[in-house]
């Protein structure tokens, strides 16, 4: 008898949060929210979720904040949530000279050259190659 184990990381696209406003590019406009976590699968079935975190990400300049997993949970489970001040944190972290970038559509991490979403293939705005 053998078993099949293996393991993995996911990004789940939750939707999006309306009447938000990005604190890079101040515009008021819907964020997107995603889900990120590792797992490990059994006969190819996700049974333990690990190092689950919440983010949101503005489909205009590319910011992303990490989202409280108070917050995270309760827009998983009912689609909205009421943004306070401890809701979002910046998740700019230097790396290589830069910040972090995400696709605005999918969520996906980009390069640091990317001009289009490995993932989605969705162009990145040039206002986001300032790595706000």
């Amino acid at each position: 008898m053998f078993f099949i184990m293996g393991g993995g990381n996911k990004t789940e696209d939750l939707g999006t949060l309306d009447h938000s406003s990005c604190p890079a590019c101040r515009n008021l406009t819907p964020l997107r929210v995603f889900k990120s976590y590792s797992y490990v699968s059994f006969f190819f079935i996700p049974i333990v979720k690990m190092n689950v975190t919440y983010m949101a990400t503005c489909p205009i300049c590319g910011h992303t904040m990490a989202l409280n997993s108070k917050d995270g949970k309760e827009f998983e489970k009912t689609g909205s949530f009421v943004p306070s001040q401890e809701s979002f944190t910046s998740m700019e972290q230097p790396i290589s000279g830069g910040s972090p970038r995400f696709c605005g559509q999918c969520g996906r991490r980009l390069g640091p050259s990317d001009r289009f979403c490995p993932s989605c293939g969705v162009p990145i705005p040039q206002n986001q190659t300032d790595n706000h």
